[in-house]
């Protein structure tokens, strides 16, 4: 889930295969090409987007990575307006 917050956005998300050793965010708006934000080691649930400006829409979405830095698709798209 994505949450605006003064700070910028906060992303949540639940657990996933415990073969995961990273998780990577992306975010886009709509029309642009996503780009990589962020990663997160596997135990870590939640990240602080502070680059997000007020009053844009944005939308999220992860990919995990393995061991072997091989990384997953897309998982489920999330958005929020800032």
């Amino acid at each position: 889930k994505a949450i605006s917050i003064p700070d910028g956005v906060e992303l949540e998300w639940a657990f996933g295969d415990t073969s995961i050793s990273q998780y990577k965010i992306y975010r886009y708006q709509r029309g642009q090409k996503a780009e990589s934000i962020g990663t997160t080691k596997f135990s870590v649930r939640n990240y602080l987007d502070k680059t997000a400006k007020k009053g844009q829409l944005y939308f999220y979405y992860l990919t995990s990575l393995d061991s072997r830095k091989r990384e997953s698709e897309p998982g489920e798209e999330v958005g929020v307006r800032h």
